[in-house]
């Protein structure tokens, strides 16, 4: 898809009651009532319901079921993630798309989706199921500038934000879990996933993933996970534009990581802290042959978890594998 695919594309987003001339938008574009023709057969192809009218022109009847890249730049409102948008309609893993694009010194804020997702990854080597054409399993490319301890940030910011997009969108009440989690009612609905290349120092890229269950059903999912996972459309009955929530999480997440970047770390911690589930309760973490326990506490100005041990000593977490204890 082009940048005139976008462009026509905006125009029907700024003025959605409006219909369109192939004249009008042909003068705004500089380009031919042909060529826009063309472009309008192509949009329609890839699942774009516009309608044509003699006479009055073009307009465009409501969203795709499929992810298309011009559709979701012609609906975002951003500076840096999104930046350049592209959907794959299968890959194996959105993250290792992003990460060679990283290598090859890509500016940040690309961004990768697939509509199916082969070998979708999660923390800890684990696999992230990724229904196809079903939820929004992509991955960003991110270059904070930041020493590698403050990376933690980018999971708590990137809650933060699609916790304010989800909500926004579906009246939803949604809930953290540390470390990268939001929850429906104790049901994971989204994961985030950090990965970077890093010096000493300082930190060359991160790849950010995330996976949204928007449109997905219980039996999509392998029966193990079925009791522990939910989508939007589980806990609304109702099925959403894939295209348009992920403009909105990406215009989100692109406001408060350059909130962040500008004005610190604190007032999203503070956000995260309101919003966790985790805190004051009882937890396990992991590491290694490391096991731990006690009462997580709050998140230190890196984004690393606090917790005060059994003995009353406090330990600062970064990663590992943390589960709640049964009260």
């Amino acid at each position: 898809m082009s940048n005139i695919d976008v462009e026509i594309l905006r125009s029907f987003y700024e003025n959605p009651d409006n219909y369109f001339s192939g004249e009008d938008i042909a003068r705004k574009l500089g380009l031919s009532r042909t060529a826009i023709w063309s472009h309008i057969q192509e949009l329609k192809a890839a699942g774009l319901p516009i309608e044509a009218v003699p006479n009055l022109g073009y307009k465009l009847l409501g969203q795709s079921p499929n992810l298309i890249a011009a559709d979701i730049k012609a609906q975002l409102n951003t500076r840096i993630i999104g930046r350049e948008v592209l959907v794959f309609q299968e890959t194996d893993s959105t993250q290792r798309i992003v990460e060679q694009f990283a290598r090859d010194g890509v500016a940040e804020g690309l961004v990768v989706f697939a509509e199916n997702q082969k070998q979708g990854k999660g923390r800890l080597g684990r696999k992230w199921v990724s229904p196809a054409k079903s939820g929004l399993w992509f991955s960003t490319l991110l270059r904070p500038g930041w020493r590698p301890d403050k990376v933690t940030r980018l999971t708590v910011l990137a809650a933060v934000a699609i916790m304010r997009a989800i909500e926004n969108e579906t009246g939803l009440e949604i809930e953290i879990k540390y470390p990268n989690d939001l929850m429906i009612k104790g049901r994971k609905l989204c994961g985030i996933l950090a990965e970077m290349l890093t010096e000493v120092d300082y930190v060359q890229y991160v790849v950010l993933g995330i996976g949204i269950n928007v449109n997905t059903l219980l039996s999509d999912y392998p029966d193990e996970i079925q009791p522990i996972v939910t989508s939007l459309r589980i806990a609304t009955g109702e099925i959403f534009g894939r295209s348009l929530l992920a403009a909105k999480v990406l215009s989100s997440l692109d406001h408060v990581y350059r909130e962040v970047q500008n004005k610190g770390f604190s007032t999203i911690a503070e956000e995260w802290s309101d919003r966790c589930s985790t805190l004051g309760k009882k937890i396990t973490a992991i590491f290694g042959n490391e096991k731990v326990r006690g009462t997580a506490i709050a998140i230190d100005e890196e984004g690393a978890l606090v917790i005060q041990m059994d003995d009353g000593t406090i330990k600062t977490l970064r990663g590992g594998d943390i589960t709640l204890e049964k009260e």
